[in-house]
């Protein structure tokens, strides 16, 4: 993977893994502006484009995984369980969540690269 390719895959994996991280800190933070009756300031197009294609490539990757993948992700990443919580969820081993975890990732960026056109 060249360095070009490689700073974009960064880029779409860091956005997709934010979203599933803050979702809940997003809600939140929308339904207290609403019920406080603020208007955040409009973002740019330019940045209205660039944050939705990289949502939604991110959202195109993580629902071409497992289940079991996206499963291991909410649980850990979006719920906040630690790792050890989640291996006890699955009955597993905390070292075979890792490396369930790692498998994952590079099924992430497998999907990554195909939907980038990086083949």
């Amino acid at each position: 993977m060249g360095a070009d390719q490689a700073y974009i895959w960064r880029i779409v994996s860091s956005v997709a893994l934010d979203y599933i991280r803050k979702q809940r800190v997003r809600q939140d933070h929308a339904r207290k502006v609403k019920e406080s009756g603020v208007q955040k300031a409009n973002p740019n197009p330019e940045e209205i484009l660039i944050r939705n294609e990289h949502t939604e490539l991110g959202f195109k990757a993580i629902f071409m995984m497992s289940e079991e993948c996206r499963t291991f992700w909410q649980l850990w990443l979006v719920d906040g369980l630690s790792q050890s919580e989640v291996a006890q969820k699955f009955k597993i081993t905390k070292n075979n969540l890792r490396q369930k975890i790692r498998t994952c990732r590079e099924k992430l960026r497998e999907i990554m690269k195909k939907l980038t056109g990086e083949d």
